[in-house]
């Protein structure tokens, strides 16, 4: 699920960016630290979306930057227990399919299919009784269980 998650964190401003504005250099930096990364009751960070509020700024001795506390807002993907997604099916091997869900990727291990038995020929798995078969690209739904 995808969530909106006000974070805080400090920042630095260098001395030749005063002049500009403080809240997008921040947003950067911020960017630049957390997008990609994967925070243990937040989820997988997607963007920085805003800087919502500065503190004052502070000058630490023997540092020419200016260090401010700010609160910024992220997008976030946290994928529940038991939560239903759909995806798209990336890459097929023996024991089963990755499949891309948003921003990430999951697996489908051949067990998990179906009652049937699969059996993996030529980038495909297809199922012995059923004639269902999985191809790259195909759009599926998934429960995540762990």
């Amino acid at each position: 699920m995808f969530y909106i998650t006000e974070m805080s964190d400090v920042g630095f401003v260098r001395p030749i960016d005063l002049n500009k504005d403080i809240k997008s250099i921040l947003r950067e930096q911020f960017g630049s630290k957390y997008i990609g990364r994967y925070l243990k009751d937040v989820g997988l960070v997607l963007d920085v979306l805003e800087v919502t509020d500065l503190g004052y700024g502070k000058s630490i001795i023997g540092s020419p930057n200016i260090y401010v506390r700010a609160r910024f807002k992220v997008l976030t993907y946290l994928p529940l227990k038991d939560e239903i997604v759909e995806g798209e099916v990336e890459n097929i091997v023996d024991y089963g399919m990755f499949v891309s869900i948003g921003p990430i990727s999951g697996f489908v291990h051949i067990s998990q299919l179906g009652d049937d038995v699969f059996i993996h020929r030529a980038g495909v798995l297809q199922s012995k009784k059923a004639k269902i078969t999985f191809r790259r690209g195909d759009r599926v739904r998934a429960r995540i269980t762990t």
